[in-house]
């Protein structure tokens, strides 16, 4: 049981296999998430494409749903052979379903406050500009969505940013002045 995302590397000589459960998800070069639960696994393709058969076969097999990217293919447990469902849920939808992953945030000479505006989506923690004089600031960085100790570490060991909790849970960014 549980969740786990895959980002593959083309190598056609090389396909990438998960088995889950009586589930097998064949890729090559692909980014896809694979969840299983009580009752079935659940893969949601965000790029390329996979194909997904049942009994732990590796192969290719005609009737195997071949799910593209922006889809997503339901593979029901319940031993009775009930057929895969492939659907093409809402943008909205695969978001929400993914957002428990973490993302790399890739910032080349970037203003501060577009940032800041990119860690809030990923985060429950909303940061924000508490000092006019921080409008100006530029960073080039790379961090993970979830990484904002890290971050603010960043902002108050190389600018002098300091972090200040509020009592909304906000995080005001000052000068440290």
């Amino acid at each position: 049981r549980g969740e786990a995302a895959f980002t593959v590397v083309k190598d056609a000589a090389r396909p990438f296999v998960v088995a889950v459960a009586e589930v097998t998800v064949r890729a090559v070069g692909t980014a896809f998430n694979v969840r299983h639960d009580d009752d079935a696994v659940d893969v949601i393709v965000t790029e390329g494409s996979v194909a997904v058969t049942r009994d732990g076969k590796t192969t290719l097999a005609v009737s195997a749903p071949v799910v593209i990217a922006g889809q997503r293919v339901v593979m029901p447990l319940d031993g009775a052979g009930e057929p895969p469902r492939v659907s093409t849920p809402p943008p909205e939808e695969v978001a929400r379903r993914l957002a428990w992953q973490p993302r790399l945030l890739t910032f080349s000479d970037e203003p501060l406050a577009v940032i800041l505006n990119e860690f809030n989506r990923h985060n429950p923690v909303t940061m924000r500009l508490d000092d006019p004089a921080l409008q100006e600031l530029r960073l080039s960085a790379r961090f993970r969505s979830d990484n904002v100790p890290g971050f603010l570490r960043l902002l108050e060991s190389e600018f002098g940013v300091r972090a200040h909790a509020q009592p909304n849970g906000e995080i005001a960014l000052r000068t440290g002045r």
